[in-house]
């Protein structure tokens, strides 16, 4: 499980305006069998890289991490992102690693938002492929996501602590 990934590509880096925490963010694609990803890295202070993916068909929907695609290619695109973070872990040797695992919605359906199956498939690939040699792994089931901290870090609960008021800040509504 999770062995093969697809060719990745690196498109370009978009620059924000002004933001206090988000540095850019690094846009790659890939193409399964039939359709076309995109893949969005945000990096952001403290050498932290947020990663998501979305079908290039669904990039205006406001729900597009959301999404089922029905393609059954679920552990290759997944190991497609892991191989895309590790790209970054070469470039930047104090990369630590973070993800959201979204609510699945279609029309006769909403998933809550904790505990997601997305969270659960993911965190299964960042325990299996990632380990914990490199990365202190931390988790929040209740809003479904997920943090590895690079073990370069000075101290892993003191960096754990910084992400998090980072991260409150930039969406409050995870920390109701």
């Amino acid at each position: 499980m999770f062995n093969e990934h697809y060719t990745f590509h690196k498109a370009n880096i978009e620059r924000p305006i002004s933001d206090k925490y988000l540095i850019c963010t690094h846009n790659y694609t890939f193409k399964t069998e039939k359709t076309q990803y995109i893949a969005k890295v945000e990096q952001y202070i403290h050498n932290i890289y947020i990663i998501k993916f979305f079908r290039k068909q669904d990039k205006n929907r406001k729900n597009r991490y959301s999404l089922l695609t029905n393609e059954r290619k679920c552990t290759r695109i997944v190991s497609t992102c892991i191989h895309i973070l590790i790209s970054i872990l070469k470039n930047d040797e104090l990369a630590s690693f973070g993800f959201l695992g979204a609510n699945t919605v279609t029309k006769e359906y909403e998933e809550g938002k904790s505990d997601t199956k997305r969270f659960r498939i993911y965190k299964q690939a960042m325990e299996n492929l990632i380990g914990d040699k490199v990365f202190a792994h931390s988790m929040d089931k209740q809003h479904s996501t997920y943090l590895m901290v690079n073990r370069k870090n000075v101290s892993v609960e003191d960096f754990t602590d910084q992400a998090k008021l980072m991260f409150d800040d930039i969406f409050p509504q995870l920390s109701e």
